[in-house]
């Protein structure tokens, strides 16, 4: 294998792990603020869910957060029938 495909193959892994843990993340239901802060997603106001939304939708090029986007949609559908 040369060093170029070596390169694309590390990148590709390392993508599907990301988006692996990205999933898992979600799922559990523990959203990461800016600052390291750990907040269930359950104790999130409804602007701060907004807000994450809105950030995840003008930054997110790949797609790879869409679980969140996902989790944060139930959240609101379990709260307020949104």
């Amino acid at each position: 294998m040369s060093l170029g495909s070596e390169c694309i193959f590390e990148s590709y892994v390392y993508e599907l792990e990301q988006r692996d843990r990205i999933e898992r993340e979600a799922a559990q239901g523990i959203w990461v603020t800016y600052d390291g802060r750990q907040i269930p997603v359950r104790e999130m106001t409804r602007d701060h869910i907004e807000k994450a939304m809105g950030y995840i939708k003008r930054t997110d090029k790949t797609d790879m957060m869409l679980p969140w986007l996902t989790t944060f949609r139930n959240e609101l559908i379990r709260r307020y029938g949104v």
